[in-house]
């Protein structure tokens, strides 16, 4: 879906950018990039590269036009560039190449697990960016996700807590990601979360209705609202007959 200053399914180049890599070899190695809405602070993960490579000059040849809008001599204004510190010389690989990272927070990965689903949750006092067909709507998230990032999307329904044993489940769960299912993808979120402050610290903007831009469908709805309210109180009910009332008079008095 395309939005009023997005080119390609890419938000407006003036937004701040963040990119994140998790190093591969014979998983992927897995880049992120999002970008944050001015307006509403929210963040719009909105492309990837997915790669199974020890190669890091492949993957910086598909990375680096990735750093700037199409047809620009300039990268975007980065906030942070992060990666896997684990990974050193792939990072400074991708130094050499054009791209350098510094350290991602790894420590206490249940932080960035819970800072990422505070991302996610919605919120019923919060209204949806102005450029989202639900704008003028309240119950948005701080996180949304484009056709750009297909792996991160397929990835996220998949996370779960680690069994303590084998075939557990339920409440037997250990308080750690389960690391059998993919997730190179989800570290990249986990790493561009971690750097941004705690959902509940993000005010909501104040949403005045005579300004609100909605969608087209929205608009329908609520005018289609609007119309059946004020026919109910233009209604006018007829008085029941009543033969001994007529124009404010008793008929008998009429005939004397």
């Amino acid at each position: 879906m395309s939005f009023e200053g997005w080119i390609k399914g890419v938000p407006p180049p003036s937004w701040v950018r963040i990119v994140s890599y998790d190093v591969g070899g014979a998983t992927a190695n897995a880049l992120n990039w999002a970008a944050l809405c001015p307006d509403t602070q929210s963040l719009v993960f909105y492309d990837e590269v997915h790669a199974v490579t020890t190669n890091i000059r492949e993957v910086a040849a598909m990375a680096l036009p990735k750093m700037k809008a199409e047809g620009a001599t300039e990268e975007y204004n980065f906030l942070a560039k992060v990666g896997d510190y684990e990974n050193r010389v792939a990072l400074a690989d991708m130094g050499r190449y054009g791209i350098t990272f510094t350290n991602a927070v790894k420590h206490d990965k249940n932080l960035s697990v819970h800072r990422f689903s505070g991302y996610l949750h919605p919120n019923p006092k919060r209204p949806f960016p102005s450029w989202h067909p639900l704008a003028g709507q309240f119950g948005a998230p701080l996180a949304y996700f484009t056709v750009g990032c297909p792996n991160l999307i397929k990835e996220i329904p998949q996370q779960r807590w680690k069994p303590v044993a084998k075939g557990g489940s339920g409440d037997s769960v250990k308080d750690e990601m389960d690391r059998t299912v993919k997730h190179d993808h989800v570290d990249c979120a986990l790493y561009i979360c971690r750097i941004l402050p705690a959902p509940a610290t993000i005010p909501i903007p104040v949403v005045k209705e005579a300004n609100a831009k909605i969608s087209l469908q929205s608009q329908m709805y609520w005018e289609a609202v609007a119309r059946r309210k004020a026919e109910k109180e233009n209604t006018v009910f007829r008085k029941p007959y009543s033969p001994t009332h007529t124009g404010g008079m008793d008929w008998k008095s009429q005939l004397s």
